[in-house]
């Protein structure tokens, strides 16, 4: 039987959106930790795909990949 891989952090499956401060997620701007990166998000998301910059530009959410290294880019 074949465990399919999930978020070690918020559970979610490859291809799902991370859930909201789950510590695996990537900054969609700079590509570090999102809980933890320099980058100014002041309205965490805008709607559940995107999130908006101290500027007011958009940027589009990183979904789950298919293991924790490849998010992490080990």
């Amino acid at each position: 039987m074949t465990e399919e891989y999930t978020c070690p952090d918020c559970g979610r499956k490859p291809g799902e959106l991370h859930m909201d401060g789950c510590d695996i997620e990537r900054c969609p701007k700079c590509g570090f930790q999102l809980l933890s990166c320099d980058c100014d998000f002041p309205k965490m998301s805008v709607d559940e795909e995107y999130l908006a910059d101290e500027k007011g530009k958009l940027w589009k959410r990183k979904k789950v990949l298919n293991s924790i290294d490849e998010d992490f880019g080990d």
